[in-house]
């Protein structure tokens, strides 16, 4: 009895179990390309409104991030010491000053659970300390000699004031003390950036150890129980006319059991005194409160830069919603040919279109020179491309 032949199947390598084995990456490729294209053609963003609704949601979730992305560097790397970069407006000298004069007269400012306890100030200091330098400027006034010697009833008024008007300036010498840093104990008052104002408005009322301030120094500390600021070259009124603040806590761990009065000698942190070979001591005193200021920024730095982020990426998530919005809203019209799409097709086709500005944002605000406007840059530059599709991939044509 003959046996039946078996079929014979194809052994060749890569066909077995799968019947197109390239699927995935000319699918890749196909995508891709696709994707590269839409960075420069507006007709392709356009025409990705038939694709699925997750790539665009993915691209409109990352263009978000890489917009915001400089914001946020921008002010996680703000540095609390950056108050004390040239210039210092005589504050290495005052701050010197300040520092020999409690050292010497025995005043402890420790900090302990995130607070700082002041012993003996009261008994030193009525309210504040104050340093005060000699300082001459030149001023120019007018010279009204010749016209206080006319005393001749003859003259008319006229001419007197003629005289007075076209005699020359004076150039005098003013020699003058002032105040140029002042250092303010404030306890049980809860220091904050929404009250720095009212420090410097001669409080009278909330705050009361302050309210005797009777000049404006030009640079003035204030230490609080729990918080501290400096303020460089303040008005003395308002804080918008300031040219600079910095407020910080106590709360960080590296402030523990350290004495600011040791500042005089050494550096606190460290705990080494200083190398007077290397450099002189208001140097290095200004070199230790830099990195008093790095660690007393610390919490407030990271608070700041996540709430810049959060806001930031809340506006840009609504802009390209908006986008989206007015995409929708320029297809619509009884005439128009492209009445046919939907809100969400509209939204998908902003979806896409967001991440070339969204690079070229991000590229344009990691520059020096244009880094102020980084907040603009991404709107202006997706508010552009969208109407230059407007104009171009989604303008209304008669039908041939």
């Amino acid at each position: 009895m003959s046996k039946k032949a078996k079929p014979v199947t194809s052994s060749k390598k890569g066909n077995s179990g799968n019947k197109n084995p390239n699927s995935f990456w000319s699918k890749f490729k196909k995508y891709s390309l696709f994707f590269l294209t839409t960075l420069i053609k507006n007709d392709a963003c356009v025409e990705a409104r038939k694709l699925r609704w997750y790539p665009a949601v993915i691209i409109a979730v990352l263009s978000v991030f890489l917009a915001v992305l400089p914001i946020s560097i921008t002010y996680f790397n703000i540095n609390g010491s950056s108050i004390l970069n040239s210039p210092l407006y005589n504050l290495e000298n005052s701050l010197h000053d300040f520092h020999e004069e409690v050292a010497s007269n025995g005043i402890g400012l420790e900090i302990k659970y995130g607070a700082l306890k002041v012993s003996g100030w009261d008994t030193v200091y009525n309210d504040h300390y104050a340093h005060y330098h000699t300082r001459t400027t030149t001023k120019v006034v007018a010279d009204v000699s010749s016209a206080e010697s006319v005393s001749d009833s003859s003259v008319s008024v006229s001419s007197v004031s003629e005289s007075s008007t076209s005699s020359p300036d004076k150039v005098i010498t003013v020699t003058e003390t002032v105040c140029d840093f002042s250092v303010w104990y404030v306890k049980d008052v809860q220091i904050s950036n929404a009250n720095l104002s009212d420090l410097f408005a001669y409080a009278t009322s909330d705050y009361s150890p302050l309210a005797t301030i009777k000049e404006a120094p030009e640079n003035c500390l204030i230490l609080g129980e729990h918080n501290f600021m400096l303020v460089k070259l303040p008005s003395g009124k308002d804080i918008g006319s300031s040219q600079g603040y910095r407020y910080c806590e106590w709360n960080n761990a590296n402030f523990e059991n350290k004495n600011l009065v040791d500042i005089f000698d050494k550096d606190i942190f460290t705990g080494n005194a200083y190398d007077l070979t290397k450099t002189d001591k208001r140097t290095a005193i200004v070199e230790t409160w830099k990195k008093v200021f790095n660690y007393g920024y610390d919490n407030t730095r990271v608070t700041t830069a996540w709430r810049f982020t959060g806001i930031m990426s809340g506006v840009f998530a609504g802009t390209i919603l908006l986008m989206g919005l007015v995409v929708f809203l320029m297809t619509r019209g009884k005439n128009n040919p492209f009445r046919t799409y939907t809100f969400w097709q509209s939204q998908k086709i902003a979806y896409w279109a967001s991440f070339t500005p969204a690079v070229l944002a991000m590229i344009l605000c990691f520059i020096p020179l244009t880094a102020n406007f980084a907040m603009i840059f991404f709107i202006m530059l997706y508010a552009f491309r969208i109407m230059w599709m407007s104009m171009r991939s989604l303008r209304p044509q008669p039908q041939e």
